[in-house]
């Protein structure tokens, strides 16, 4: 399937399944391996950019290319969680890495790397600065600056 006639099957859906008029974010659709990825609003607020036009809810839509269903995915998902998640559902390959976030990657760091980077720090300051609990004293920091 090519981008063409995955834009022609998904207004076609759009059509038969929404009441209102519906439109294709222009630009939107992303190819992937086994999957397009797009997003639609309506036809009204992208003319408009009035919010009370907005559709609340869509968020990244998934056309699988192998049987042309179309999984629709909330706001709240981002297309990487969405891409990740319809694609080890159906056993595709895929090559998606987790969004950034609090508890996935943080600066090229998975949160694993970071604990040991964190612990690894702590541990080069107490040897540096001869402190064995978890905060130093008034009289402890005083004593580090008096070395420097």
């Amino acid at each position: 399937m090519n981008k063409k006639q995955a834009i022609n099957i998904i207004v076609e859906h759009l059509k038969k399944n929404y009441d209102e008029e519906i439109a294709l974010i222009n630009g939107s659709i992303v190819e992937y391996e086994h999957i397009f990825v797009f997003y639609y609003q309506s036809k009204k607020y992208i003319e408009t950019n009035d919010i009370s036009d907005m559709l609340l809810g869509p968020g990244p839509n998934i056309l699988d290319k192998h049987n042309k269903t179309i999984t629709y995915y909330g706001s709240a998902d981002t297309e990487n969680g969405a891409v990740i998640d319809y694609c080890n559902k159906k056993k595709y390959k895929h090559n998606i890495l987790p969004d950034t976030n609090e508890s996935t990657i943080k600066n090229g760091m998975s949160e694993n790397e970071l604990d040991d980077f964190f612990e690894k720090l702590e541990a080069e300051a107490k040897e540096k600065f001869d402190y064995e609990d978890d905060c130093l004293s008034q009289e402890k920091i005083d004593k580090i600056f008096e070395k420097n």
